[in-house]
């Protein structure tokens, strides 16, 4: 039987593995970005369009990307997420009309966390809650509005208190959610 440690190091290895796979596929697709770019620039340079100002105001553009950016890495402040005392929000008989719209803010997670290897964090954004493709945290279970973590869930997750938060209510007191985020699909079990 595999150890608790031999499994995390498993999901962060084949993680590790996604991520490099992605990071290739990202570049391939900046060096077709890049040619058609400089193909670009050399038309509308021959056409006139691109003067000598324009071309070392894009150099400077291109020498600024070059520069090494040193990756944030957020992570959680909480010492111990099982003492923290939690939001008396009442959020079942909330999400039909907030739609779940906490649940795919970026959470960071903290040391206890990693620690105990019970939660997933992002590879390519170290130390935040991993989320699925439609932006909502892999925890909310789509069917059942639940968390599948409820008793791992982050610090920042039981601390949380939406009822002031503008990215979620216009008006907590009337139940006016605010928008919904644009890059968030509707989840078919959050529609009333």
């Amino acid at each position: 039987m595999k150890s608790d440690l031999q499994a995390w190091l498993e999901v962060l290895d084949r993680r590790v593995e996604e991520a490099r796979d992605e990071r290739q596929s990202q570049a391939a697709e900046i060096g077709e970005l890049r040619a058609f770019l400089a193909q670009l620039i050399d038309i509308l340079g021959h056409r006139g369009d691109l003067n000598e100002g324009h071309r070392r105001l894009l150099g400077k553009i291109a020498q600024h990307a070059r520069q090494p950016r040193k990756p944030a890495v957020k992570l959680s402040v909480i010492e111990d997420k099982y003492q923290v005392e939690g939001a008396d929000v009442d959020c079942a008989s909330l999400i039909p009309i907030c739609k779940a719209r906490c649940c795919a803010f970026s959470v960071p997670v903290a040391e206890q966390d990693i620690r105990e290897g019970d939660v997933e964090w992002d590879i390519r954004d170290p130390y935040i809650l991993s989320r699925g493709r439609d932006g909502y945290c892999i925890y909310l279970d789509r069917d059942s509005a639940r968390c599948g973590c409820y008793d791992k869930r982050p610090g920042v997750c039981r601390t949380y208190d939406c009822r002031s938060d503008k990215r979620v209510w216009l008006d907590f007191e009337r139940r006016i959610p605010a928008p919904l985020r644009h890059d968030l699909i509707p989840l078919s079990w959050l529609k009333q």
